[in-house]
């Protein structure tokens, strides 16, 4: 008769981490403890593939551990206080899979699904939607910021470099080479100067036709851009894309608000603003998180429909 719960699996599992525990950091050994807690959660869960045998070999199963990974990514296994409806990141779910591989070692287990992240891929977190629908759930937040509410300029900024990356496929070393020059609204176009590795002749330089939906998101940026670039004393900068709040900089000389944005600079206020908005949107109806890397943005997007069909450069 098969067993009826996961407690010899459960066990051979704590037995594992208690052998971890001598030769691990720390932190490694608080993840450990944390991956041993969420499974004993999933189990008792009744959300995972019914036991045959309960031994942690069929615990760490592909069916087994690909339930567990799903309930984790959903935050089910979250504490009641925290369980707010946001997903669990991807960075998690990979230090999730490297305590299992640890574990499975640890238990004289050689199992290639945890070892091969190739055949135990995981299902992307970004599901593909349309530029249409990704650039009206953005609209739709920028228009009820406003100007008024605090990181409403970051959103603004955010929704423009969003349109220009999925109608160009820029990335943020060269859209920090971007001027207000190479915009012409009027005509719907950007030119873009491409930046190939190890170029040796002059960059070439392409114009593209922007959606309607990036030209509105264009015409919303400039407004905040000039109302930053408006407040420096001094000086004038052409640059497209400009810091949104002050920085400091080594050794504490402060960079006001509406300078250029350097790539890393650029890319790192991606990241904070994707993570703050799929942070505050996540459980809203129809939303999706964003990407968290603009490398993984053009991926994320499939073109469909007049407004979300990428245009070839011309």
């Amino acid at each position: 008769m098969p067993p009826q719960s996961w407690d010899t699996g459960l066990t051979s599992i704590h037995a594992g981490v208690g052998r971890l525990a001598e030769s691990v950091s720390p932190s490694r050994l608080r993840q450990l403890r944390w991956v041993e807690r969420e499974l004993g959660l999933a189990t008792a869960s009744g959300e995972l593939p019914s036991p045959t045998r309960g031994d942690v070999e069929e615990l760490l199963s592909p069916p087994v551990v690909d339930a567990y990974l799903t309930l984790a990514e959903n935050g089910a296994l979250r504490s009641r206080a925290r369980r707010d409806g946001a997903r669990s990141s991807a960075s998690s779910t990979q230090i999730r899979l490297r305590c299992l591989l640890m574990i499975a070692h640890a238990s004289d287990l050689d199992l290639p699904h945890l070892r091969s992240s190739t055949e135990f891929a995981r299902r992307p977190l970004v599901s593909l939607r349309t530029v249409a629908q990704l650039q009206e759930q953005l609209a739709t937040l920028a228009d009820a910021a406003g100007d008024s509410h605090r990181g409403a300029a970051a959103l603004h900024r955010l929704r423009a470099v969003v349109g220009v990356v999925v109608d160009t496929g820029t990335r943020a070393g060269e859209l920090c080479h971007m001027t207000t020059d190479d915009l012409d609204l009027d005509a719907g176009t950007l030119r873009v100067r491409r930046r190939p590795q190890r170029a040796t002749s002059a960059r070439p330089e392409t114009v593209h036709e922007l959606s309607e939906a990036t030209v509105a998101s264009l015409r919303s940026w400039l407004r905040v851009r000039g109302a930053l670039v408006g407040a420096l004393q001094g000086g004038t900068v052409d640059a497209l894309w400009v810091s949104v709040r002050a920085n400091h900089v080594p050794p504490g000389r402060p960079v006001p608000a509406g300078m250029p944005l350097q790539p890393r600079g650029l890319a790192r206020s991606y990241r904070r603003e994707t993570e703050r908005l799929n942070d505050e949107c996540a459980g809203r109806p129809g939303w999706q998180p964003l990407p968290l890397r603009m490398e993984l943005l053009r991926r994320s997007v499939t073109p469909g429909g007049p407004e979300g069909t990428h245009r070839n450069a011309r």
